[in-house]
């Protein structure tokens, strides 16, 4: 399905274009033309191909597979990629998979399945304030393709799933009316303006996940540390690649020969403060994400620096307790070797043998306790 919005002099007008009226109309330079494809086909790029003259290896990237964000230039047209992110928030529910799991094995045929794990529909995110810190939230990144054919005044946007909203993209338009005289450049720049937008959103909120994963460092039960590291540093390289690449895409726009707004290569002065916004807010979440990578590797390394001296702790210990017990040990192993030793057979013997037993032990723990070896 097809929406064809058509806006002469700043204003939305109401009329009904079809699909083969596309190709006389992008001819009329007093009409800028917004086109979103709802559920893709082959047979409706190729009819819009035919109607805009659109290259055929940008109409193969559209069919193809994902693509890297990028801006190619195809003579009189402009060819975007890009991709618009979601951030959700999975719950981790190993203590009812436990529970179920548990009912089942006891032949429990009422025993409901446990709920999965993974990237699915939101869960319950209130906090409960007995819950131990790694038993937390996770934030996974969901991640839509959105293509997008561009000339002087047509722009052709083709998502790759439901997660593009193209009806805001259409409001920011309507919300810039004051530049809506720049033929298809401030469709453009509401268009790169959401996207950006949702990836900086994205790039905030792993941000602070990986400031909050730091508290549980000091957590009861810090055993999930190194798997929700893992998961996030997953996330943030999936991120990172949608973003890095948009930095390109940006320094393209704000390069007067290639700025898709004008498809004679020249860059609309007046869009140019709205299109350096827009590549600050890709350099800002490029920074979030480059930050919070730092932090989720500082964090394990952290995390497997404190359990090296745990484990330390341990042993001096254990080293501590057996040097204590070694005492007793060697004392009724020497009165063990049935050989006359004096003192052998007698109530006094065995008397100064406990009390011996027991001073060194006491020596030894006083010894260890004031070392902090105890």
């Amino acid at each position: 399905m097809l929406r064809i919005r058509v806006y002469r002099n700043g204003r939305v007008t109401d009329e009904k274009i079809e699909v083969n009226q596309l190709g006389r109309l992008a001819k009329d330079q007093d009409a800028t033309i917004w086109v979103d494809v709802d559920s893709p086909d082959p047979e409706t790029i190729e009819a819009l191909r035919d109607q805009l003259g659109f290259h055929k290896l940008a109409v193969e990237d559209v069919l193809g597979t994902r693509q890297r964000p990028k801006l190619e230039t195809y003579g009189d047209h402009f060819f975007l990629n890009a991709y618009v992110t979601e951030v959700r928030e999975v719950r981790e529910v190993r203590e009812v998979r436990k529970l179920r799991k548990d009912e089942e094995s006891r032949g429990n045929p009422d025993a409901a399945p446990a709920p999965p794990l993974g990237r699915g529909p939101d869960e319950d995110a209130g906090e409960d304030p007995d819950q131990d810190p790694g038993q937390g939230a996770d934030l996974r990144l969901r991640t839509t393709e959105v293509s997008a054919f561009i000339t002087g005044n047509v722009v052709v946007v083709v998502p790759g799933g439901s997660g593009f909203d193209a009806q805001e993209v259409l409001t920011r338009a309507d919300e810039n009316a004051d530049i809506c005289h720049s033929g298809s450049g401030f469709l453009v720049y509401s268009l790169l303006d959401y996207l950006v937008d949702k990836q900086l959103e994205a790039a905030e909120a792993f941000d602070g996940s990986a400031d909050d994963l730091g508290s549980l460092l000091f957590a009861r039960r810090p055993q999930d540390i190194q798997m929700r590291s893992f998961r996030l540093h997953k996330e943030l390289t999936v991120l990172r690649r949608v973003l890095v690449p948009m930095r390109e895409v940006l320094s393209a726009v704000l390069r007067h020969e290639s700025a898709p707004q004008n498809a004679a290569g020249a860059a609309n002065s007046e869009l140019l403060p709205y299109f350096q916004d827009v590549y600050d807010h890709v350099l800002r979440a490029v920074d979030w994400t480059e930050s919070a990578r730092d932090m989720v590797n500082n964090v394990l390394q952290t995390y497997l620096t404190i359990q090296g001296n745990n484990m330390n702790i341990i042993m001096k210990k254990v080293t501590s307790w057996a040097a204590i017990i070694a005492v007793p040990t060697a004392i009724t192993g020497f009165y063990g070797m049935n050989v006359p030793y004096p003192g052998v057979g007698t109530q006094w013997g065995v008397a100064v043998a406990v009390v011996v037993m027991l001073a060194m032990s006491v020596v030894l723990y006083t010894v260890f306790k004031r070392r902090n070896w105890l």
